[in-house]
């Protein structure tokens, strides 16, 4: 790993681009460790002035390019460099120190760190976080990541077997569907909110319910609405969705028979409803 360019500082967290494409998390494990290490050892941190002369004789990290008299910014043995900014009497002052990840920037690997106060802040909130999900799933924090991936294997299996249950049902959902039918116009349409039904399922229901009634289906669920139509009943899919749409504030697409529109809210599905069944009368 080669020398790291300036500090970055935000708001949040600390960090160093390093003219290095990438790190290992064990290259990040070994910094951490190393860095633990200076701030134990309580290094004194000196300011020097040196003139141009005597600082070629220095083991900086970086010459600078003014000339003149340098501030120079010693940490024991460990580093030297020309900074004009305010540093820590000791290495003790600094605290914890603690890397919290590292991403890609213009081709470098950038560190982000916590520091001090604002490093205890954030073992604070994961210890929090992580003690109140072990007693909550009751058992040991060091086996929480187990314990969810159990659980988010277990959940999409019963998913799983919900969405497959629900297929089953669909026949017998749209026979019942089919019978809250209502006029618009010359057509026959259904027009409901259907709740907890898995999303994936929404067009072949919709698509059922038209065939049922020969007919136009308008489905809605968690913000997603299928509309469905029959060769017969003459009307197109992705007209009426484009139409309904305009009027709704919501865009989607789709082709003659089947045509859906996103970002809706369920709570507004009555008056949904009300402008769909205008749209269908007036086509």
């Amino acid at each position: 790993m080669r020398r790291p360019s300036p500090y970055i500082l935000v708001d949040d967290y600390g960090a160093i681009e390093l003219n290095t494409p990438a790190v290992t998390d064990s290259q990040v494990r070994d910094v951490e460790q190393a860095a633990a290490a200076v701030v134990a050892g309580n290094s004194p941190i000196e300011i020097i002035f040196v003139s141009g002369d005597e600082i070629a004789g220095l083991p900086l990290r970086k010459m600078p390019q003014r000339e003149g008299t340098i501030r120079v910014i010693r940490i024991g043995q460990l580093d030297w460099s020309a900074c004009g900014g305010t540093h820590c009497r000791a290495t003790s002052e600094i605290g914890l120190i603690k890397i919290i990840g590292a991403e890609k920037i213009r081709g470098h690997a950038l560190v982000k760190f916590l520091a001090g106060s604002q490093a205890l802040a954030d073992y604070n909130l994961r210890f929090s976080v992580t003690d109140s999900l072990a007693k909550s799933l009751t058992c040991h924090p060091s086996d929480l990541v187990g314990k969810v991936e159990r659980l988010v294997t277990e959940n999409k299996q019963l998913r799983k077997d919900l969405t497959h249950a629900q297929r089953e049902l669909l026949p017998s959902r749209a026979r019942e569907l089919s019978a809250m039918a209502v006029a618009a116009g010359t057509s026959i349409v259904v027009a409901e909110l259907v709740p907890n039904v898995d999303s994936g399922l929404l067009s072949p229901l919709a698509t059922l319910v038209a065939n049922e009634m020969n007919g136009v289906a308008l489905l809605a669920c968690e913000g997603r609405i299928v509309i469905a139509t029959t060769e017969a009943c003459g009307l197109a899919a992705d007209k009426l969705a484009r139409e309904f749409g305009q009027i709704a504030g919501l865009k989607g697409g789709g082709n003659t028979r089947v045509a859906q529109l996103g970002g809706g809210d369920d709570k507004k599905f009555l008056e949904y409803k009300a402008k769909f069944l205008s749209v269908v009368q007036g086509g």
